[in-house]
């Protein structure tokens, strides 16, 4: 892929990225079992197959948070998926 060339991928928007007009004013709010079995499938496939430098996440919110500042959101990120770059 593209990093083999000396290129950094960055994989976006984590997480629950699905509205793009209203994105700064809503949270997605699901419960548990939809985000991992909806949302967080492809990122695990993502991470292992790719393994992305970076990964940038959502504008929107995520159950009322931010993604980026979500303790929980970061902890799936770096400890489930085995995320280990840098998240933007």
């Amino acid at each position: 892929g593209i990093q083999s060339k000396g290129v950094m991928a960055t994989a976006k928007h984590f997480l629950a990225n699905n509205i793009e007009n209203t994105r700064w004013h809503v949270s997605a709010n699901m419960d548990d079992k939809t985000l991992h079995e909806v949302y967080l499938k492809q990122w695990t496939i993502l991470v292992a197959e790719s393994s992305p430098e970076f990964i940038m996440t959502s504008y929107n919110r995520v159950q009322g948070n931010w993604s980026n500042m979500d303790p929980k959101f970061l902890s799936i990120l770096r400890n489930r998926l085995g995320f280990g770059g840098s998240v933007m």
